[in-house]
């Protein structure tokens, strides 16, 4: 796996930990064909874009100290500074008020009614008589207090009702510009005379008189260079609110359009956020635009056209898979295990009084009303996420769970290093487990494939120099097909791409049989003539091997003990493994002795298989 797609998920706070897997992606010396990402993703996948490595955002010798470094710090800025200080102290305090919503009406119900008590009881007197003119004041200085904490409750939420949301959206795309236009311009002074007259007289340098665009840093303007900038081509996503639908930016997807402000745009988090504008495309100059993540918090399909352009061209003999990097919250994860009494008040105050009861008096938990609306919203953003997935083939899901809270913008420097460390360890532990599977995966391959030639040999077929034998890994997909998950020794045919029907011979039988089947192009060439006689796209059809003459396919458990692999066998297959050649071979590999040695070798890959194909 040497060239990969990234896309980053949104998170908010959570995205520092995009950045700990950037890293893991260098140290693995994976090279980045191209980045997308949503919200804190589009953050990241935009610094990625115009070349920064993963020391430039966050500096990884700074993890051992306690001064912050990190590329806002270095710009004079902090994650406050960009959201605003004014803005964000009433943030606070309605976040605070959002998740003990209980806690506050209580207290402020329990204060007024205290208040009111002590002052009736002052007005009465010892000698039990009322003073009416002192009773109404002091019952108006009351109500006047009411009206008073009312008063700053509207003031807080004012600006999410007039305004839409309380941060400024053009706050923070100025910071981003800054940002940008910095890196970019670090990149492009390092260009010398030749590399100028290379580029011709279209290029211009950093634009001066308008804000930074995609198309400044297309890697494909740089083509004609040695020594290139380390441009990725880069793609965002944001939710259109006039329009009512997503859109995507990028070098393809109005290039004109600012970087800052589709970036600005991208982490608009509705109510949080004022809606941002992109006036830099004059069509969605009057539209207003929020968080990507609304309809496309992770777009693991941004790249669909270009990852076929990269197998095409530049990576004909192997795919270029795409790496989803996702944000979990680690907090919520960790809640059960927290202890007894911590878990029925956590319950309390943010599940509702019904839910914490029942916690601590029978052990189940009842996430009450706001657990439940949280429930809903998550649901409804990231939920519909994974359907996306079974569509997209060659995806490595990474689960990052940080350690910092989705809104958490004012997280301390000794939690964001823990981010950014939980990012890298995770990332690269998940992306390791797949590349050495993967490696693994063709070195037992090779094993079988040695193994079915000298079975092989010894039946005479040897001494035919033209012999080719192929390996193929076949799983299945629901209730319909069979997906092609490894092979070995292809080279350039595309056997690899065909689905085969349930209803069709070989694969099909074997794990329905759950025996070795074997297949004979002589026996079979009268079927294969009659399209209509079997259950094959044309595209499948002419996807075959033209040189095939034989098939021999065994089903695959995870077991290599001998007793266990008495045919037929008594576990369900989880795979197929097909061998083919263009000769002859099903007598030499339907021998006891040949299916008993390929089926116990191969049940080493079975470990290494995935669990599902849904992503295939």
């Amino acid at each position: 796996m040497k060239t990969v797609f990234c896309i980053f998920q949104g998170g908010g706070a959570q995205g520092i930990s995009h950045v700990g897997a950037f890293s893991a992606i260098r140290e693995l010396d994976i090279q980045i064909a191209g980045v997308a990402g949503t919200s804190a993703g589009a953050l990241i996948a935009a610094l990625i874009a115009v070349g920064c490595e993963p020391g430039d955002i966050i500096e990884p010798t700074s993890a051992q100290t306690s001064e912050q470094r990190d590329i806002l710090s270095r710009h004079g800025m902090s994650p406050i500074d960009l959201l605003g200080r004014k803005e964000w102290r009433k943030f606070k305090f309605l976040l605070h008020l959002s998740q003990f919503p209980l806690l506050y009406f209580m207290v402020l119900v329990f204060g007024y009614l205290s208040l009111f008590g002590l002052l009736v009881g002052q007005v009465q007197g010892s000698s039990g008589t009322w003073d009416a003119g002192l009773l109404c004041v002091l019952v108006a200085l009351a109500g006047l207090a009411l009206l008073l904490t009312l008063s700053v409750f509207i003031y807080l939420i004012r600006p999410i009702i007039r305004d839409k949301g309380i941060f400024d959206p053009e706050r923070v795309e100025a910071a981003i510009e800054q940002i940008l236009r910095h890196e970019v311009k670090r990149h492009l002074d390092r260009f010398t005379d030749e590399d100028r007259r290379r580029l011709g007289a279209d290029f211009s340098g950093l634009p001066h008189n308008r804000k930074l665009s995609f198309r400044d840093i297309d890697p494909r303007r740089f083509r004609a260079l040695d020594n290139p900038p380390p441009f990725v081509e880069v793609k965002i996503a944001t939710t259109d609110l006039t329009d009512g639908k997503l859109q995507l930016f990028g070098h393809d997807h109005h290039p004109d359009a600012s970087m800052a402000e589709v970036v600005a745009a991208s982490i608009s988090i509705p109510l949080i956020f004022k809606p941002a504008r992109i006036t830099s495309v004059t069509a969605y100059k009057d539209h207003i635009f929020v968080d990507g993540g609304l309809l496309a918090n992770l777009p693991v399909w941004a790249f669909k056209e270009e990852k076929k352009y990269h197998e095409r061209r530049l990576n004909p003999h192997q795919t270029v898979p795409n790496i989803a990097f996702e944000l979990r919250d680690a907090l919520s994860h960790g809640e059960a295990a927290s202890g007894w009494f911590a878990s029925p008040l956590r319950l309390l105050w943010r599940d509702g009084v019904v839910g914490g009861l029942r916690w601590a008096l029978f052990g189940r938990r009842d996430i009450g009303f706001l657990g439940h609306t949280k429930r809903v919203l998550r649901t409804g953003i990231f939920g519909g996420q994974a359907i996306t997935h079974n569509f997209v083939s060659d995806l490595t899901s990474v689960k990052i769970e940080s350690p910092v809270a989705l809104l958490a913008f004012d997280v301390s420097w000794h939690k964001a290093r823990d981010a950014y460390q939980a990012g890298l360890l995770q990332s690269y532990r998940a992306i390791l487990r797949q590349v050495q599977a993967g490696q693994k995966v063709q070195q037992l391959l090779a094993e079988l494939h040695d193994i079915a030639l000298r079975a092989v040999q010894s039946s005479g077929v040897a001494h035919d120099e033209g012999l080719r034998l192929r390996l193929l890994v076949f799983m299945r997909v629901g209730r319909s097909c069979f997906k092609v998950v490894h092979s070995h020794n292809l080279h350039d045919d595309t056997d690899d791409q065909i689905v085969i029907d349930v209803d069709c011979k070989g694969v099909p039988q074997a794990h329905d049989q759950r025996l070795p089947v074997s297949l004979r192009r002589s026996a079979h060439l009268h079927t294969l003539a009659q399209r209509e006689k079997i259950p094959m796209s044309k595209y499948d059809l002419a996807n075959l091997w033209r040189d095939w003459e034989s098939t021999v396919c065994y089903p695959l458990i995870s077991s290599n003990d001998r007793e266990t692999l008495q045919m037929p066998l008594q576990e369900r297959p989880v795979a197929v493994l097909s061998i083919d050649s263009n000769r002859d071979i099903s007598e030499a590999l339907m021998s006891d002795f040949s299916v008993q040695s390929i089926v116990s070798h191969a049940a080493g890959l079975v470990p290494l298989l995935p669990s599902s194909l849904e992503n295939l």
